[in-house]
């Protein structure tokens, strides 16, 4: 594990921080300790793809209840079942959500997790290479989303005060940042801050010009706005009064309140006094550290940036690359030297750092041509973006018509290492997303959904070691386009079978179980995960458990040889032998479990029960089962 950065949470404004590695497309997890609480930002190329939160307001069950997706009935009903990922599995069947919701749903949970950060009054963060929290790319968030989100809802207005003090006394908008406010989540209600910001104004004045808008409203833009560099501080000069309009390429949507009370803006204090002084930097200077490691990019990278969407449901929409030009904040403070417990961790692919990032063409500002005000009801319509768009999906659909494979699909090399992989499918999802799309005013066509179920295949496929080899196989041995599809097919209906069977574990259904693992192992005879699964429940099912108990050794002996890095065969294995009375193998494998993965909760719960049996071991008490 590469640590590339470590510091406080009051070292600077947290905004900056999170910028200063979302908007260089850096990769990899911030990890913040505070109270004894640990919390989980992952990034992947700037774009926030993942986030944990310890606090139960955070949990995805509560966060669907919050955007109407669940009855407090439904939320009753997941709390009772067990699930060792974060749940929304039990969510979507409960719910019965489609995949667009459940897309969004992951967004949602996402940003408020990672936007929980900004509650934070005191804590050590560390950003490194190697990431252990949970992830997953439906759940992509601009990271300036996150920003202005947290300083709305979380950001206490003791900090948001002194941090604003500390980012100037007077802003000016800058031109280049127009076309991207809609990055930010902004909507109808912030258009009066926006414009007035055009000319430049301090706090006092803004506030005054955004008549009708909650203070603190106004101080959250400005201070996402600052953050991230869309904003210069000019010293203290006052507004101009024929300051122009803001005119965004991405609509705006009339924000309406609702009765969520955990979604609620915090309560109003009196305006701080500005920082005295003049003209200040847009970005404080780095800090360096002899002793530590930072991220020093040489190359402007693309930020990521998202469409606006509806305010009522708090929902960001997808990331999407951006330009982020001369606007890229300082890194955090490397100077720290507290690390922090380490973070969870999860089997399967994660994100990584790259070693250097790729240049871009600065952004140009938009021209009054460029960018109009929409029409109410209606998304804003930039007809080069919409153009271009229409070029791309027009071309990648001719290259799954004509039976491309993955690799010219996502437009990369048949070598190309997992990291490009991965960069590809984002930028590729981020640009041809239904949301964006509709944000630039193009209707959501089969075609572009086929495409991006194609995408989603090759990703699938792509990312997987074991997958790949097999995809490779195919190809490079001639086979025919139906025959690799089929391969592929198959991999997609097993883990599909797979998700199923673990869904009816959770409602003690082990025949429907045990019917939905053996269909996905048939499908793929090499997943140890598959096998480890349908070796339990065949022993959960089987009348006779002395009998029964050979077979299953076997099986979960083989299944961790096919997946020695898996979890489940060594987890499912001690529960088999903590069933048949055998403490200390089961304690050998829960151990192994929980030495892989120091938060697997069940694990955890296993080796804590098996021990308080232990304690008094030299009296007649510990008997077998």
């Amino acid at each position: 594990m590469a640590e590339l950065a470590r510091g406080a949470v009051t070292d600077r404004p947290w905004g900056r921080t999170l910028a200063a590695v979302g908007l260089r497309s850096m990769s990899g997890q911030l990890t913040v300790v505070s109270d004894q609480r640990e919390y989980a930002i992952v990034f992947s190329q700037g774009a926030v793809v993942g986030a944990y939160s310890p606090l139960p307001a955070d949990a995805v069950a509560r966060v669907a209840l919050t955007a109407g997706l669940l009855s407090s009935g439904q939320v009753q009903e997941i709390s009772r079942r067990q699930s060792h990922d974060d749940g929304t599995d039990v969510v979507v069947e409960v719910g019965r959500l489609t995949p667009d919701q459940v897309a969004r749903l992951r967004r949602r949970a996402t940003a408020h997790r990672a936007a929980r950060t900004f509650a934070l009054e005191r804590g050590e963060f560390i950003l490194t290479d190697t990431v252990t929290a949970g992830w997953h790319p439906d759940a992509a968030v601009d990271v300036r989303a996150v920003i202005y989100l947290g300083a709305r809802l979380n950001l206490s207005e003791h900090r948001l005060s002194s941090d604003l003090g500390l980012l100037g006394t007077s802003f000016r908008l800058r031109d280049d940042a127009v076309a991207e406010l809609a990055q930010f989540g902004f909507t109808e209600q912030e258009r009066s801050i926006l414009t007035v910001l055009r000319q430049g104004a301090n706090l006092q004045t803004a506030e005054a010009a955004a008549e009708g808008v909650d203070q603190r409203l106004v101080r959250a833009v400005v201070y996402s706005l600052a953050c991230t560099g869309a904003a210069d501080s000019i010293g203290d000069v006052q507004a101009q009064a024929s300051a122009p309009p803001i005119r965004p390429s991405a609509p705006m949507i009339p924000r309406t309140r609702t009765g969520n009370t955990s979604e609620a803006v915090m309560a109003r204090t009196a305006t701080p006094t500005p920082a005295t002084g003049g003209s200040r930097a847009s970005a404080p200077p780095p800090l360096h550290s002899a002793a530590a490691r930072t991220v020093a990019p040489t190359g402007r990278r693309s930020s990521p940036q998202i469409p606006t969407t509806s305010a009522t449901s708090e929902t960001p929409g997808p990331a999407t690359p951006t330009p982020a030009a001369s606007r890229t904040p300082t890194p955090p403070d490397p100077s720290r030297t507290t690390t922090p417990p380490p973070p969870r961790r999860v089997s399967g692919p994660v994100p990584t750092v790259a070693a250097r990032p790729r240049p871009v063409s600065p952004a140009q500002p938009p021209t009054k041509a460029d960018v109009r005000v929409p029409t109410a009801g209606q998304p804003a319509r930039n007809p080069l973006a919409a153009s271009e768009l229409q070029s791309l999906i027009k071309a990648k659909v001719a290259l799954v018509d004509q039976g491309a494979d993955y690799f010219l699909l996502l437009g990369i090399k048949p070598d190309a290492p997992i990291e490009v992989v991965r960069s590809a499918f984002f930028g590729l999802v981020r640009r041809i997303h239904p949301d964006l799309l509709v944000a630039v005013g193009l209707p959501v066509t089969d075609e572009s959904q086929r495409l991006m179920a194609r995408l989603n295949e090759a990703y699938a496929v792509l990312n997987s070691p074991q997958r790949r080899r097999d995809y490779e196989a195919q190809v490079q041995g001639g086979g025919s386009r139906q025959a690799t599809e089929a391969i592929v097919t198959a991999a997609i209906t097993a883990e599909e079978r797979y998700r199923r069977g673990q869904v009816a574990i959770k409602r003690d259904d082990l025949e429907e179980a045990a019917r939905e693992f053996e269909a996905a192992y048939e499908l793929k005879k090499d997943e140890g995960d598959y096998l480890a699964m349908l070796t339990w429940v065949r022993f959960c099912v089987a009348p006779n458990k002395e009998q029964a108990a050979a077979v299953a050794r076997q099986g979960f002996e083989r299944a961790s040889r096919m997946a020695p890095e898996s979890l489940t065969p060594r987890f499912w294995y001690g529960r088999l032998e903590r069933v048949l009375g055998r403490t200390q193998q089961a304690l050998t494998h829960f151990r192994w479990v929980l030495d892989q993965d120091p938060r697997h909760a069940e694990a955890a719960a296993e080796v804590r029960v098996l021990m308080s049996r232990e304690q008094p071991s030299r009296g007649p008490v510990l008997k077998k089962r």
